[in-house]
């Protein structure tokens, strides 16, 4: 058998391709909830916002409570590292 497959297997349930691919984790908890925007872009319709995989690197994150746009929270900068998870309290 050829052990390659498994070793890719592996690698993957350890995280060890996300972090060779560059992609990490954004986790997001607000004491109201809101929608969840990265960068401009709405990428949740409430929070909380669990393990959303993201490119590495920094990124803007804000919440605009209740739904409503016109209420929204500071921006938060946040940097995600390769196959870690980074979480951001409003």
């Amino acid at each position: 058998a050829d052990p390659e497959p498994r070793a890719r297997r592996r690698a993957a349930r350890r995280g060890d391709g996300d972090r060779a691919s560059g992609v990490g984790y954004l986790s997001v908890n607000s004491r109201e909830w809101g929608a969840v925007f990265l960068n401009g872009n709405q990428i949740a319709l409430e929070t909380p916002l669990l393990k959303y995989r993201v490119q590495a690197g920094t990124h803007k994150v804000q919440v605009a409570y209740g739904g409503d746009r016109s209420r929204r929270s500071p921006v938060k900068r946040v940097t995600i590292a390769p196959g870690k998870v980074s979480i951001v309290k409003f």
